[in-house]
């Protein structure tokens, strides 16, 4: 028996989560349950388990039927998170970047920039405890804004761009990229002084932009 338990415990701990899709009805509850990768990718609600056991589905029409409801719950998210921006987060970085007399690109770069990743810090540093840092995915995530969301923004309303605020930040994006890429390809395992040094390229990056609104400032005057 203790061999058995030691080979089940093995069994669950090196099968993926997703097998489970695969498997029958009636054991998709206990594996949802007992797989350790389905703790490890789920954050708050473990939904196999939610639609396996609680809800217990045992055939394709429902299970299909519960995709589409989670489907439409996401929509939904959005659409509130969407009037959370609009109503209570656009208005307050406005009023801070007043008060800071801060000018809309530096505003940008700072609180808007925080306010925007916020989310997404949250969401990828919780895996790290289980072991599940998902670094491609926030590499997906900035590659789907800057491409999908700038291009939208271009599309619906169309705007004359500032060439040099433009300029100066695609550089430091080109070099943000060759520095990753070198760091990844150097060596097997990036170690921490090496992610400390993307850190001080964010606060260097924050410095020149403080000196060129300064600048600015000076030479208006």
């Amino acid at each position: 028996m203790a061999m058995l338990s030691d080979d089940f415990k093995y069994f669950s701990s090196n099968i993926s989560c997703h097998s489970l899709l695969h498997a029958s009805y009636s054991y998709r509850c206990s594996m949802s349950r007992e797989l350790e990768e389905c703790h490890e990718i789920i954050n708050f609600f473990n939904y196999f388990e939610l639609m396996y056991c609680y809800l217990r589905i045992d055939d394709r029409a429902m299970e299909s039927f519960a995709f589409f409801l989670l489907l439409l719950a996401s929509l939904a998210y959005l659409l509130l998170m969407s009037i959370v921006v609009d109503h209570f987060l656009t208005p307050t970085v406005k009023i801070l970047a007043l008060n800071l007399r801060l000018n809309e690109y530096f505003a940008g770069v700072t609180l808007l920039a925080f306010c925007n990743s916020s989310p997404d810090f949250v969401a990828n540093l919780m895996p790290i405890r289980k072991r599940g840092a998902l670094f491609t995915c926030v590499i997906g995530n900035s590659l789907a804004v800057l491409l999908v969301c700038g291009g939208m923004i271009c599309f619906l309303r169309p705007f004359k761009i500032d060439g040099h605020s433009t300029v100066q930040n695609l550089l430091f994006l080109v070099l943000a990229i060759d520095l990753l890429h070198f760091l990844i390809v150097s060596e097997e395992k990036v170690s921490r002084a090496e992610c400390s040094i993307l850190l001080c390229f964010y606060v260097i990056f924050l410095i020149v932009n403080i000196a060129d609104l300064l600048l600015i400032k000076y030479t208006i005057k």
